[in-house]
């Protein structure tokens, strides 16, 4: 009996579908760590223990040894540490030696994940994402495992949300400061007189009287009557 229970214990435990490691973004194995606690973050499953190309923390020293270092960098030029986090996830910190005295560089992304890999690996492709150029980026997205290019193209989508948000924030600003400066600015001479002319000829015109035009219809005016084929040339 015991051997019949184990045996069919070890069949359901085969029939577990695990998630894939190239389902696209939104598929069922990007949201396997998905609650349906609103207070628990989903953790996405970034194991790239099968993928056949170079990981992101090779990717990463690659590019350090050949761009920043120009392939001769000093003994230590780069150090991961693992941060453990409540409900046993983790957290991952790059530090990045600069060349020339500059000091170093730290990269620490805010995403929890479900082992100290693949937080290490998600450092790496997040120094990646801010030492490398934007034309340069989709060379290095074609490279790397497709659920960490995925998240890199997520961080670039809300980099260019913000950028544009910022940007209407902005515009926004400069108009409303402009409209301040209209309405508190007080008129000037010219603009007082104009009014004021206005103003006097709206009251003439009250009265019952005719403006400016007064002058000009108060003249003895000559009227000269024309026949049909004077008018038509003054028409020419």
């Amino acid at each position: 009996a015991e051997a019949a229970s184990g045996s069919a214990e070890a069949e359901a435990e085969a029939e577990v579908e695990l998630p894939s490691l190239f389902e696209a973004p939104g598929d069922a194995g990007e949201e396997a760590g998905a609650s349906d606690d609103p207070s628990k973050p989903m953790i996405r499953h970034y194991n790239i223990a099968r993928y056949p190309g170079k990981t992101p923390k090779k990717h990463l020293d690659d590019f350090l040894k050949g761009r920043l270092w120009a392939k001769k960098p000093p003994e230590r030029y780069l150090n991961y540490e693992q941060v453990r986090c409540e409900g046993g996830l983790f957290r991952a910190r790059v530090f990045v030696l600069q060349p020339l005295n500059k000091g170093l560089l730290l990269f620490f992304p805010e995403e929890l994940c479900a082992t100290g890999l693949d937080a290490e690996n998600l450092a790496a492709v997040h120094a990646l994402y801010y030492l490398t150029d934007e034309s340069e980026r989709p060379a290095l997205g074609r490279d790397l495992a497709p659920v960490y290019r995925d998240r890199a193209q997520e961080w670039t989508g809300a980099a260019a949300k913000a950028l544009k948000e910022a940007q209407r924030r902005k515009v926004g600003a400069r108009i409303t400061f402009v409209e301040r400066m209209l309405r508190d600015k007080p008129p000037t001479a010219a603009s007082t007189s104009v009014v004021n002319t206005a103003a006097a000829e709206d009251a003439a015109k009250r009265k019952g009287g005719r403006g400016d035009w007064s002058n000009v219809m108060d003249e003895d005016l000559e009227f000269q009557e024309l026949n049909s084929d004077a008018a038509a040339k003054l028409r020419r």
